[in-house]
């Protein structure tokens, strides 16, 4: 099943496909749309700067996707979709509704460029040197979609560093594969403003590690061993690693 998504030897490498698929899910969960009302009660996720509601960002992206009653605010157009969205203006982020992060906190993203949200990826210079170029790509003509995936001690949907996970290392204590879960991110993008602006959305689907296929579980351990300490360091998969390769 995850064949396509999981590479071995695991790479950093930016991976972006041209996509025709849909956007986003519709009709959107409403376990998600339940989840996201209780992380923006919690924590602070959302963000609209001035450029963005002077340039109509959100309802220009609203129209896009052919919404029929037109969203015009991130909050009104964020808890209306399964994903977490973040829109981009001139290359920096403008707009975001950012309600299930992992293990990095939404408030320090506001305004920033692809470089600099780049800036703690372990082994990430090839895609910190290609984010402006990237960010040109995505706010051209095509939608374009990669996967991005973790082994991960929570089934939450949000790894908020209000709940013990951050970027900084967090205690693992876990003693059985039964308690780890295949945290998987597909996301998408859409141009907004062609050569200006750009819409980004995150779908995140977490699956008990336990019960997918050997054959998947496979591949994530075989990835897993070949990625280096400091990736192993910076998705938190030290202890993990050797958890999946004693009982797996």
């Amino acid at each position: 099943m995850f064949e396509n998504i999981i590479k071995n030897p695991y790479t950093t490498k930016p991976d972006m496909k041209k996509y025709e698929g849909p956007i986003i899910v519709t009709p959107p969960l409403q376990y998600y749309l339940d989840a996201k009302e209780v992380e923006r009660e919690l924590f602070k996720c959302t963000y609209e700067s001035a450029v963005a509601i002077e340039k109509e960002l959100v309802k220009r992206t609203s129209q896009i996707l052919g919404f029929e009653y037109e969203k015009d605010n991130i909050i009104s157009f964020g808890s209306s979709i399964q994903e977490d969205v973040a829109i981009f203006y001139q290359g920096k982020l403008e707009a975001y509704y950012l309600a299930f992060p992992s293990g990095w906190n939404p408030e320090d993203k506001a305004g920033k460029t692809l470089f600099e949200l780049h800036a703690p990826v372990a082994d990430g210079d090839e895609l910190r040197n290609m984010s402006d170029k990237i960010s040109q790509i995505l706010s051209a003509r095509y939608s374009y979609h990669r996967y991005v995936w973790n082994l991960v001690p929570t089934g939450m949907l949000s790894m908020h560093p209000g709940y013990g996970y951050s970027d900084e290392e967090y205690e693992i204590e876990i003693s059985s594969t039964d308690n780890l879960w295949f945290r998987l991110e597909h996301q998408t993008t859409l141009p907004v403003i062609e050569n200006e602006a750009f819409a980004f959305f995150i779908n995140v689907d977490v699956l008990p590690f336990n019960k997918l296929p050997d054959v998947d579980k496979k591949l994530i351990v075989d990835s897993i061993n070949s990625m280096s300490e400091s990736v192993l360091r910076y998705k938190h998969l030290n202890e993990i690693k050797k958890l999946i390769n004693v009982q797996n």
